[in-house]
Formats: structure tokens, C-alpha cells, sequence
């Protein structure tokens, strides 16, 4: 399959035009043919080709960093061009001589390392030498509709044949042999010698003659040029980088563009007098490392690094504080001489991305993408207005904005969401979609009147992070197995438990990806659908028009379901209709707001739910809290309080099968560069697995309370949140002060 350089090559050789004439001639085609792929349609040029959006299904592909574990790769679309086999024949060079097209080219379009006669005589092959004919100049224009490229090769073909026919050429020359020629002097020559004009200063000797043209003698081709990156040394070349304690110079990074940097996944790390190093989540991309290196000058080193290290280097760019001080000082915005409420009052009347405010508002959303904030807080207060992102479920100050400039930020969100701008008294909740470094990021708005103005709160729903597996999360061990044993069963309910912003949503994508399979009917009720994913037939619930949780399962069970996802069960009505689903041959999962598992059952019961439909409904009940990771790079010793190792052992003791140490080694966080200076790297989930024995099921039967059933179902061989969490410390995966943190009551 041809790529796009050699189809302008082909274009430019066959017309006449020069490579960027042609370049420019293609593109205006293929932007109408590129809006025609937007619409859904495939594309069909007529003796040229197709083109069509190609997608890429997600896959699973081993950590570049050699963790151990799978990375999700996410399903991505690509537009695709097959061209026809008339077009191919056309463009295709004969057999037997060198095709250029697959060859690295200069900016003229010549082979690197092969002088321009060589290449000419290449594809003239055998051909006698012509003289030169007229250069056919062609402007190209912006077509409305995609023309024929055919009709259009044609008429550019019938032009240059009557340019041709019109010109006088010179008749050939006889070729001589080799060997005759160096034999012969040149004034025996026999072929016509163009008259020699002497000059006053040095005559032309009499003898002087036009050497003969010869017949050219064939060319080897060239070996590809010595370029450090190709398919027979990338095993070799190409080596892979932790970037996690890199520090990147700005003047390295000024090197490269950071829009560049970032639309194309390349960050620069290291540089020398002729070469830089380049970062990338596709070395192979051999397109990028050429155009870095012709607008660099330097020779590029590409080397394989994870997209989240990448990420982090690029946000050494620059800091959010210079971002929005840039984006104020580009726009001019003088607060203190009032001409921010000029700009405010614009701002309420256009959504144009080209506002200052709107501005503001998009950097301080993109830095919280980037920085995988899961909240953002926008806070008036008497004099300034704070921003906070929630990162790793903790809260932490970003930003101090001016307080003239609140109420304009506040309008610029209300109207992304599509809320009333002109209300201020009353709460109000939507939700808005925006492109940021090529993915799709949902944001939910909530708006609440507070005493100094408005407060917004945005929940970040970054669809590009994928589905993570039960092992990423952090179930292991017997909790594991009984998770693993129930979902297999043919009918019954496994419930998620935990208070908000605990992961409940995540561990019920991971059960999914468990169930997963094209032999089964997958059906999702949601609020609101924050992955999707192929294959599961996912319904985003919408209260604004009466669309809540019990209706869409009323719908959901008519739908022929093998498998029901139910985001949360908050009223008597969903609950029951997701106990007869359950009870009625389905696989249901759904979550529910307590603090422990087994709080779940008085919970059901307190909803109006009859117990003997809870024991004969339900298999497991999983409760959780997220803990922040260790840092691995500056994470440090710990050794435990007298009272705290009274209480580890106590604990430890109470685990089955459970064997506890003489000595337990525990961390604590430090901060370096590569964590920001908060010793933490993302989270893990605590657990503790409720399997729904007999034992248990005749508690449930008797409505008693939830602190009895948690004791027999710890004699059953549960692991408490805080045990599991305690055993995560003791591998050094988090400290005990995360523990204590999300696990203490």
C-alpha cells in the first residue's frame, strides 16, 4: 500500500508539477474527501481508489517498562487509503529499476545519498537522453466537490503532449561504446560540436569540442542511507527509558514546540552537538523521527518510554500559574483597571473559544486532565478566587485566580453545560464534553451558591485511561477467589460498596471485563457512562426527562440481557428489579452507598427490601476504599509507634492462614520531582470480599444487624479492609498512614 509522500511523488512525476504543487493539489482533495469520512462515508474515486476510516480495535499490549503487567490500548480510527489496481499500475516504476518510493527523499525529491543524475538515469532506465521539454506550471485550486483525479491526470497529460509537439528538439545522438570513446580523442569525434564562442582573454584552442553523449551506463542502485532508526537495527538502536526521575532542562524542551510535542507523543530529553534524544510511545513512526530531524537539524534518537512518563514530561513545559499569567497577559486583561468586566460581559455573549475567559477556563481544565485530577474546584473567596484539584483523592491548591474575573469563569461554565447564566440563587447540575490532547474528556458541573458568589465542581471522566483488570485495582488473594467463584454462577447479584469517590464504578468496569464475551448480552444502565466500551450495550439514564434507574431496568430485562450493570441502587423500586433480574436467571451488578460489607444487608432491608428475596438473591458483596500509592522512587523506611504495632499485630493475628513475620519493614512518603513532591503515585483499591454462605443468608433471614454478620463472616474467612490494606503496607505498596486514613471508623 502506498503512503501519502509517495502518492504526491507519483502525482508530481506524472503531471509535471513540482512536489509541493502536487502536495498542495492532493491535500485540497483529500480535505473534501476527509470531511466525506467525518459523515460516516466511504470515499470511491473512480480508477484512483478508496479511502475509509480504518479502526484499530483496543488490545492488551505488555508494559514497556517491564512491570509485569498489561497496558489497555484503547480502539482507535485511522483514515486508510487502498489504492486501485489501475492507479497502482500507473505509478508503479518498471521491474527491474529502483523504486524511489519507498526510499528516504530529500526536500527536492531526490534520493539522499544518490546524486541527481544517478536518480534520473535510474528512472530513465535504458532510455536514449532526451533534451529538456517545457515545465508545465499548474496552480492548484481548493476543489467544492472531489473531482476525478483520472480526467484530471489526462488533461495534464494532453497539455504536456501538445507542449511537446511544439517544441524543437534536437535529433538524438548516436550512442558510442565505452570503450571507443577513450580510445578516441576528442576532436576525431564525429558528432555535430556546437560552435564555440572564444573570448578576448583566452581563445578557445581549435581542438576543443562537445564530449559525445553516451549511452548511460547502468547505476547500482544506493544502499539505503546510514540513519539510526530502520526496520534491520531497531532491535538493536532502540532502547527503552524510565523517564519517572527525569528533570528535562527548558532549553532541551524549548527544542521542540510543546504543541508538537504533545499532538505527536514526543518529548525531547537529552541533547548533544549533533543529535537529540526523543522520547516516544511509537519509535516506529519513522515519519515523526524525519520531520524532528528537518526541523531540528539534529540527528534524532528515538527511544520507547510509557505514555504516562511522556505525559509527565511534557507537563515540564510550563507551570499552570505561567499558563493562565500567559493567557491574561496575551489578552490584554488588566484587572486592576476594570477592563476585565468588559471582557466578562463578551464572554457571556459568545461561546467562541477565542474569549479571555474561555481561555482561562480551557487551561485550567486542560492542566487538570494532564495532572489526572479526578475534581476540580473553582472556590470564591473575599479576595481571590482558589482553584483545587482533587488528585489521587486528595485535595490541593493549583491556582489563586483574581477575584474580578470569578463571575466570568462561572458563566463560561454554565454556558459549556448549557445551564442558566443568569441564574445565581439556585443550584444547578450538567455535564459538557471537550477535546483535550486528542481524547475526549466529560466533565459533570454542579453549581452551587455559596457566600462570596458561585462554586463550581467538575468531576473529570477521562475516557482514554481504559478499563483496568481486578489484578490492577488491587484484589488479590482470597478475596480474589471468591470474587472470581461467584460472577461465574449462572444467576445472582455481586454488589459494590463504599461512599463516594471510593472506585465502586471501576471495580464494576473490572468484573465486566471478567465477563466479558461475544456469546453473552451485555447491557449497562449508567450515570453517566464513563468508559465505553465495544461489545456492551451501554444507557446513560437522564432524570430531566424521567429516565431514571428503575425505568431503564424495566427496559433493560425486555432486551434478552445475559448480564446487567445497574450503577447504583438508591430506591425500593430499582432495588427490587434488580433482585427479581437476579432472581430470574441474570448475572446483576450494581453498587450500593455503606461504609462495609456487610452493611449492605440492613441497608436493603431499611429500603423496604424483604429478606428472604436478599438471601436468595445476592452472592457477593465487596466493599472498598482507595489508597494512595507509594512512590517508588523516594518512598523511605518507617518504623511503626509502640501503640501502632499493637494494633498492626492484633490484626494480622485475625487473618486466616495467615502467617505474620518476626519483623515487618513499612514505608513512608517522602516527595520527589517525579511524584510532585507528595510521595505518592496513584491509588490502589483496600478490599474485603463478603461470600453469601448458609450461615449468613440465616442472619440475613433474621434482619440482624450488620456488626454480627461481619463477625461471622470474618470467622468465615473474610479479610477486613484494614487487614488487606495492612498487608499492602507490609509490601511496601502504601504506607500505613494511607491505611489508617481510609480504613479507621
Amino acid at each position: 500500500m502506498l503512503n501519502s509522500t509517495a502518492v504526491y511523488r507519483a502525482v508530481a512525476e506524472r503531471t509535471g508539477l513540482s512536489y509541493r504543487r502536487a502536495h498542495l493539489l492532493v491535500n485540497a482533495i483529500t480535505g473534501e474527501i476527509g470531511n466525506a469520512l467525518a459523515q460516516g462515508e466511504t470515499v470511491r474515486l473512480p480508477h484512483f481508489g478508496r479511502f475509509k476510516i480504518h479502526p484499530y480495535p483496543s488490545k492488551s499490549i505488555p508494559d514497556p517498562q517491564g512491570r509485569g503487567h498489561q497496558i489497555l490500548v484503547l480502539e482507535t480510527k485511522v483514515i486508510k487509503f487502498r489504492p486501485s489496481d489501475a492507479w497502482r499500475k500507473r505509478v508503479e516504476p518498471r521491474k527491474g529499476f529502483l523504486h524511489r518510493y519507498g526510499q528516504p527523499l530529500d526536500a527536492n525529491g531526490q534520493a539522499l545519498n544518490t546524486p541527481p543524475d544517478a536518480v534520473d538515469e535510474l528512472q530513465r532506465g535504458s532510455e536514449p537522453a532526451t533534451p529538456a521539454k517545457p515545465t508545465l506550471e499548474i496552480q492548484p485550486e481548493t476543489p467544492k466537490k472531489s473531482p476525478n483525479l483520472l480526467i484530471l491526470f489526462d488533461k495534464i497529460a494532453k497539455r504536456k503532449q501538445q507542449l511537446a509537439q511544439t517544441a524543437t528538439p534536437t535529433p538524438p545522438a548516436t550512442p558510442t561504446p565505452p570503450a571507443a570513446t577513450a580510445a578516441r580523442p576528442p576532436a576525431a569525434t564525429a558528432l555535430p560540436v556546437p560552435p564555440v564562442t572564444p573570448t578576448a582573454a583566452a581563445p578557445a584552442p581549435a581542438a576543443a569540442a562537445q564530449p559525445a553523449p553516451q549511452k548511460p551506463t547502468p547505476v547500482t542502485p544506493p544502499s539505503p542511507p546510514d540513519i539510526r532508526y530502520n526496520q534491520a537495527t531497531q532491535a538493536k538502536n532502540i532502547s527503552i527509558r524510565d523517564l519517572s526521575e527525569i528533570r528535562v532542562p527548558k532549553e532541551v524542551l524549548n527544542i521542540l514546540p510543546e504543541l508538537f510535542a504533545r499532538r505527536h507523543k514526543a518529548a525531547p530529553i537529552e541533547t548533544t552537538a549533533n543529535t537529540i534524544t526523543v522520547a516516544m510511545v511509537d519509535p516506529e513512526n519513522l515519519e515523526i523521527v524525519q520531520l524532528i530531524k528537518k526541523s531540528t537539524g539534529l540527528d534524532v534518537v528515538p527511544v520507547l518510554a510509557s505514555s504516562e512518563d511522556i505525559s509527565r514530561i511534557l507537563n515540564q513545559y510550563s507551570g499552570l500559574e505561567k499558563e493562565v499569567a500567559a493567557v491574561v497577559k496575551d489578552t490584554e486583561l488588566d484587572i486592576n483597571k476594570k477592563v476585565i468586566a468588559e471582557a466578562t460581559v463578551e464572554d457571556v455573549e459568545s461561546t467562541g473559544d477565542d474569549s479571555p475567559t474561555s481561555r482561562i477556563v480551557l487551561s485550567l481544565l486542560r492542566r487538570a486532565v494532564r495532572e489526572k485530577a479526578s475534581d476540580v474546584h473553582v472556590e470564591p473567596q473575599e479576595k481571590f478566587v482558589l482553584v483545587r484539584f482533587r488528585v489521587d483523592g486528595v485535595l490541593a491548591v493549583r491556582i489563586k485566580l483574581p477575584i474580578e474575573i470569578q463571575s466570568a469563569i462561572i458563566s463560561r461554565l454554565k454556558i459549556l453545560a448549557s445551564l442558566k447564566i443568569d441564574e445565581h440563587r439556585l443550584p444547578q447540575d450538567g455535564r459538557f464534553q471537550l477535546t483535550i490532547d486528542k481524547n475526549s474528556v466529560d466533565f459533570r458541573l454542579s453549581i452551587l451558591p455559596v457566600a462570596n458568589g458561585e462554586k463550581a465542581v467538575m468531576r473529570v471522566l477521562d475516557k482514554s485511561q481504559g478499563i483496568l483488570t481486578l489484578e490492577e485495582i488491587g484484589v488479590r488473594g482470597q478475596a480474589y477467589d471468591v470474587i472470581n467463584e461467584n460472577i461465574k454462577k449462572s444467576y445472582g447479584m455481586t454488589l459494590v460498596c463504599g461512599p463516594t469517590g471510593s472506585g465502586k464504578t471501576t471495580t464494576q468496569y473490572a468484573l465486566l471485563g471478567q465477563l466479558m464475551d461475544v456469546g453473552v448480552n451485555i447491557v449497562t444502565l449508567e450515570n453517566p457512562i464513563e468508559y465505553r466500551i465495544e461489545g456492551i450495550n451501554q444507557s446513560q439514564v437522564n432524570p430531566d426527562i424521567k429516565y431514571d434507574f428503575a425505568d431503564g431496568l424495566r427496559a433493560i430485562v425486555r432486551q434478552d440481557p445475559d448480564i446487567i450493570m445497574v450503577g447504583e441502587i438508591r430506591d425500593k423500586e430499582t432495588a427490587e428489579i434488580a433482585i427479581q433480574s437476579a432472581l430470574t436467571g441474570h448475572i446483576v451488578l450494581s453498587t450500593l452507598h455503606t461504609n462495609t460489607a456487610a452493611g449492605a444487608f440492613p441497608r436493603l432491608i431499611d429500603m423496604g427490601v424483604e429478606p428472604f428475596l436478599i438471601s436468595s438473591s445476592i452472592n457477593t458483596v465487596v466493599a472498598q476504599r482507595l489508597a494512595r500509592k507509594l512512590c517508588d522512587h523516594c518512598k523511605q523506611p518507617y518504623q511503626p509507634s509502640a501503640q501502632e504495632g499493637v494494633l498492626i499485630k492484633a490484626e494480622l493475628v485475625k487473618i486466616p492462614n495467615y502467617k505474620a513475620p518476626a519483623t515487618f519493614a513499612f514505608f513512608t512518603a517522602k516527595g520527589c520531582d517525579a511524584c510532585n513532591n507528595t510521595g505518592y503515585r496513584g491509588r490502589l483499591g483496600v478490599f474485603e470480599v463478603l461470600g453469601f454462605a448458609n450461615n449468613i443468608k440465616e442472619l440475613v433471614l433474621a434482619s440482624s444487624p450488620d456488626n454480627k454478620i461481619e463477625e461471622l463472616a470474618i470467622k468465615n474467612g473474610m479479610v477486613t479492609m484494614m487487614q488487606d490494606g495492612l498487608l499492602k503496607a507490609i509490601d511496601g505498596i502504601t504506607s500505613l498512614e494511607e491505611v489508617w486514613r481510609v480504613t479507621k471508623i
